[in-house]
C-alpha cells in the first residue's frame, strides 16, 4: 500500500514548509514505489524518533504542522519509555500505544500489527 522512506529526505507540507522525519510512508504510483520524487503528492504516515534535543520540537512543533496539513497519522517513537505517540488529524491528545499499534491506510486490505515489546525488546538487546 506504501512505500516507506528513511531520511535524509525532505517532505514539503506545503510551499513554505520542508521537515525532514526519521521515516516516513508515501503511497504508491500505479502499484509500484514512486520512481522520482516529483510523483509523491502526500505522506501516509511519518514516524520521528524522539531524542532529549529534539522532544519539544516532535511533540509540538512538527505534531501541530502535520496535523494542520492532514497528514493521516504522525508517530513519535519513544525509546526510552517503550511506546509510540500516535496523532491523527482531528486528535486533541495523541493516543499513547505499549502493547500492540495497528496501522491501516486507507485502501489496506489487512492491518499491519507492530507488536511494541517485542520490537523494542529485539531493537535494544
Amino acid at each position: 500500500m506504501g512505500h516507506l522512506k528513511v531520511s535524509p529526505q525532505d517532505v514539503e507540507l506545503d510551499y513554505r514548509t520542508l521537515v525532514e522525519p526519521d521515516l516516513f510512508v508515501v503511497p504508491l504510483v500505479d502499484g509500484k514505489k514512486p520512481r522520482v520524487w516529483e510523483d509523491v503528492q502526500e505522506s501516509l504516515l511519518i514516524i520521528e524518533v524522539l531524542s532529549p534535543s529534539t522532544a519539544r520540537l516532535d511533540r509540538r512543533v512538527k505534531r501541530d504542522r502535520h496535523q494542520r496539513e492532514g497528514v493521516p497519522e504522525y508517530w513519535i517513537v519513544d525509546v526510552d519509555a517503550r511506546l509510540i505517540e500516535r496523532c491523527r488529524p482531528s486528535d486533541v491528545r495523541p493516543e499513547v500505544i505499549s502493547g500492540t499499534i495497528e496501522w491501516r491506510p486507507i485502501g489496506a486490505l489487512k492491518p499491519l500489527l507492530i507488536d511494541l515489546e517485542d520490537l523494542f525488546s529485539r531493537a535494544l538487546e
